[in-house]
């Protein structure tokens, strides 16, 4: 056991043993004056299986309630001999630790089984530059291994609330290097329940939607740079596609191109996802053994889970993902969207007082606060482009399909839906449908993709022909 007395904490650490594996050698410190979070430096021997350690604190003999997620470092998916580091933060307590109070911390190694939580998948990295995928864990995410993290979602803004379980937000990605460039980072989002009002009115009726399967989306908007490893060669520059000088940056977001050409190539009966750059995208990894991935555009039912995260209180909670109640009293200067996306009025398009404006455009993706999912920018910068049409909140298609609805007319000429607002408009999240002209195919600065993938059959592959 070792003791220290240290700046407005005093700490003891005690060992365990579980199996063969030991952790010895412990040496606690508090990290003040600069912050209260304590480090528990530790020495893991006898490894023969992959392992993770247990944190218990006591007040004495009296043990304290702990929140796992007080704990981070190097916790989980530990698997050979070495020096590790766990930090413990203090202000996850309810019952703060005093000035001078004494705090034992007991470790203990136990091996990881095979259904451990902390080896479930949640972000999954498509290097684009040599393709390769790469498997994040939430015990890796928690150990410290991709940076930063949050297990809490109020402390992402104040007054945030999310009622999800086991919140987990990988803040860090927004410094991982390529992130925003030559690497796709998808999110796992469960199964899971949303509402959506009728008529797009959030003081009117509610309607309940099921998305039944897990499925991954882009953690930030397609960008620039990202769609050139993948991009179909034969399209027309700059009919199909001409960002905007004020847009252009290769950690922007892909504007101002013909979604029907530039994604789906101009497939005239159905948005064929096994062609054209879709297709090319998911060559890329097959072909280097990388494994089989059917990517794709949301749903508009997979982009409303996603963009929502479970962020309603009742049912008259607001459509916006911070989960605060009520709707902003205004829409086009408010401070609370401001902290989600990039508006026309926070920076897309600047007023310059003279009687002329300056037009910004799009912030690099990940500029602005994240939902509980982990998902940035699902309001504002450019509205995003999903894969059916029409309203999933009319009466027939909520009385036929409330589990996975998905409208599908059988005409994809006439337009797209887009949902989450832009740079260019307002902070209201409503459907809109974008008119495509085939011989002409209309371009928009504020229109934009996210992409999602499945891992088992991709459930809008087009129909055989009969």
């Amino acid at each position: 056991m070792k003791s220290l007395m240290f700046g407005a904490v005093v700490v003891l650490a005690s060992v365990g043993a579980f199996a063969d594996a030991t952790v010895g050698r412990v040496l606690v410190r508090q990290q003040w004056p600069w912050n209260e979070k304590v480090a528990i430096d530790f020495v893991l021997t006898n490894v023969t299986s992959m392992t993770e350690i247990g944190c218990a604190v006591y007040r004495g003999e009296t043990p304290v309630s702990v929140p796992t997620t007080a704990f981070t470092g190097d916790l989980y998916e530990l698997t050979e001999d070495g020096t590790y580091r766990i930090t413990f933060d203090p202000s996850y307590l309810e019952d703060r630790p005093a000035k001078g109070e004494t705090l034992r911390f007991v470790l203990t190694p136990s091996a990881m089984s095979e259904d451990s939580p902390y080896r479930e998948v949640l972000y999954k990295i498509f290097d684009l530059e040599s393709p390769s995928v790469t498997d994040v864990t939430r015990g890796a995410l928690l150990s410290g291994k991709y940076g930063s993290v949050e297990t809490d979602y109020s402390r992402i803004g104040e007054g945030y609330y999310s009622p999800l379980s086991n919140v987990l937000i990988w803040t860090g990605v927004t410094n991982y290097p390529g992130a925003k460039t030559t690497k796709l980072v998808m999110r796992k989002i469960p199964a899971g329940t949303f509402m959506y009002p009728g008529n797009g009115i959030w003081s009117s009726w509610k309607y309940q939607f099921t998305v039944s399967k897990e499925f991954y989306i882009g953690v930030f908007e397609l960008t620039q740079k990202q769609y050139s490893y993948f991009r179909v060669t034969t399209a027309n520059v700059p009919a199909d596609i001409d960002p905007p000088a004020y847009n252009a940056g290769d950690d922007k977001p892909l504007s101002n191109f013909s979604v029907l050409r530039i994604i789906y190539g101009d497939s005239r009966d159905v948005w064929d996802a096994s062609r054209a750059a879709l297709k090319n995208l998911k060559d890329l990894f097959a072909n280097a053994g990388a494994g089989s991935y059917n990517f794709d555009l949301p749903s508009q039912a997979m982009w409303q889970r996603a963009m929502q995260a479970g962020s309603f209180r009742s049912q008259s909670g607001s459509y916006y993902y911070d989960g605060l109640n009520g709707d902003p009293t205004n829409s086009n200067n408010n401070a609370r969207l401001a902290t989600l996306g990039r508006f026309a009025w926070n920076g897309g398009i600047v007023d310059n007082g003279d009687g002329t404006k300056t037009t910004n455009g799009v912030a690099s993706v990940g500029s602005y606060r994240p939902n509980a999912f982990g998902l940035y920018d699902m309001i504002g910068n450019v509205r995003e482009t999903v894969r059916d049409r029409g309203a999933i909140f009319s009466y027939s298609v909520h009385a036929a399909t409330p589990t996975d609805p998905y409208t599908s007319p059988g005409d994809y000429i006439a337009g797209m839906g887009v949902f989450g607002s832009s740079w260019s408009k307002d902070g209201t999240v409503w459907l809109e449908s974008v008119t495509v002209d085939l011989a002409s195919p209309n371009k928009y600065p504020d229109v934009g993709v996210r992409l999602a993938f499945f891992e088992g059959e991709n459930p809008f592959k087009p129909k055989p022909a009969e």
